[in-house]
């Protein structure tokens, strides 16, 4: 069981060439324990239909990750617990591929 802590925040935007209002796909991210040895962090691209788990224990530390913000779909940051004496940042800027 993964429990998931912290928020789901969700971005997006509006409009087009033409200035007509139209909702673009949301983006989102949600975080939580640590599982299989590294923090959760889950992302969607769909309005939350479809939720995928972003990094590995390379890229994120076997801590309970707490928060998350972002600023567009591109660009997030979480934070959690300590690892090693120090707080865990993690930032994407390409959607959580790194």
């Amino acid at each position: 069981m993964i429990l998931l802590i912290g928020c789901v925040i969700f971005v997006g935007g509006c409009g087009d060439s033409n200035d007509k209002p139209r909702i673009k796909a949301l983006s989102g991210w949600a975080v939580g324990d640590s599982v299989d040895g590294y923090g959760t962090i889950i992302h969607t691209r769909d309005r939350g239909k479809n939720w995928v788990r972003q990094g590995n224990q390379e890229m994120i530390p076997d801590v309970p990750l707490g928060d998350v913000t972002a600023i567009d779909q591109e660009n997030a940051w979480v934070v959690g617990q300590n690892s090693d004496g120090y707080a865990t940042i993690l930032r994407t800027m390409d959607g959580g591929e790194t």
